[in-house]
């Protein structure tokens, strides 16, 4: 009963995050009107049902193996990889995710084997996230890299969810994870960790120097 609670309340406090990521999205997205932040939307509303979905234990299976988590995994591998796209300026290739994401899907619905869908589910849910992070940390883009790490960690916890590791691992992991995308659409990566001292201490230089003159 208390391995229970315990897993419960990590998955409200992930739920809480959630929540709050979307709302800070929200209203960003109503600041600049960006479109990536559509997606982003669609990306975490996403999760936030899939947790409902954990917290509730409902199983819906469509076909032979086509379950709605198994859908909802879909739509999170193809925000990932078309927020890849946006950030390397790629349009025409935006619609290949969901191209890719309706055969996957048809094949769940006719056959029970996973191979093809869990091979997607590697490449994009190992290579993307470490893409993200490097053209985030070339370009000093923390939204980019914020979401790098997230999709990492996010991953690696789905990835320990097997009976030799304790429940709570992954939990908490995703809970690091859904932090760290929160800090992401907050810009704390942008202000503290890619922050251009160079460039501040050249417009204070220049006020100073203005200051002087005046003098």
């Amino acid at each position: 009963m208390s391995d229970f609670l315990v897993s419960l309340t990590l998955e409200i406090i992930f739920l809480i995050f959630c929540v709050i990521t979307i709302i800070i999205i929200l209203r960003t997205y109503f600041e600049n009107k960006e479109s990536v932040y559509i997606g982003l939307i669609a990306f975490f509303a996403a999760m936030l049902f899939n947790s409902i979905f954990r917290v509730t234990n409902i199983v819906i299976i469509f076909g032979a193996r086509l379950s709605f988590s198994n859908i909802i995994a879909l739509v999170i591998f193809d925000i990932q990889l078309i927020f890849f796209l946006y950030l390397k300026k790629l349009k025409k290739f935006y619609y290949l995710p969901i191209v890719a994401s309706f055969y996957l899907g048809f094949g769940l619905y006719e056959n029970e084997t996973l191979i093809f869908f869990i091979s997607y589910a590697v490449v994009i849910g190992f290579i993307i996230p470490v893409i993200l992070l490097r053209e985030g940390r070339k370009t000093r883009n923390g939204l980019a890299f914020g979401l790098g790490l997230f999709f990492l960690i996010y991953g690696l916890g789905k990835m320990l969810e097997i009976p030799i590791v304790p429940e709570f691992v992954p939990e908490i992991l995703r809970i690091v994870g859904i932090i760290v995308s929160t800090l992401a659409v907050l810009e704390f990566f942008d202000k503290y960790l890619f922050h251009d001292r160079e460039e501040k201490e050249r417009i204070q230089s220049a006020w100073i120097s203005k200051l002087t003159a005046k003098k």
